[in-house]
């Protein structure tokens, strides 16, 4: 199993005696939200304290602008998805329904049981 070898290793007392030492850093995503973190705990306290170097403001602009530019695609998408798939799929369920209650139903409410035996409209599948 290659598993019981790794097990055995890290239970033991030399696995914790040859522990490596403790990093100040840590790895970030490599996406745009690690792109937003670093600038934003390197490049912005450098602008924020005065040392503007173009560097750090060409670093920070660009950074700020593919987070937006990022976040205004995921918005687009979802505005999309919600006009052209979950708009009309609503509208098609309530002309079903209104076919239904109109077919099904008499002018007062009642369910009509013989109606609906004998009903062609759409029904769900």
């Amino acid at each position: 199993q290659p598993y019981q070898r790794l097990l055995q290793v890290a239970t033991t007392e030399e696995a914790v005696e040859a522990e490596p030492p403790k990093e100040d850093r840590i790895d970030l995503p490599a996406d745009i939200y690690g792109l937003t973190i670093s600038v934003a705990t390197s490049d912005l306290p450098q602008v924020l304290e005065g040392s503007r170097t173009t560097f750090h403001l060409l670093r920070l602009f660009f950074g700020l602008a593919c987070l937006a530019i990022n976040v205004w695609l995921q918005l687009m998408i979802v505005h999309e998805v919600d006009r052209y798939i979950v708009a009309r799929a609503v509208h098609n369920t309530q002309a079903n329904y209104a076919q239904y209650h109109a077919e099904v139903f008499d002018i007062d409410g009642n369910f009509l049981p013989d109606k609906w035996a004998d009903w062609d409209g759409p029904k769900a599948k």
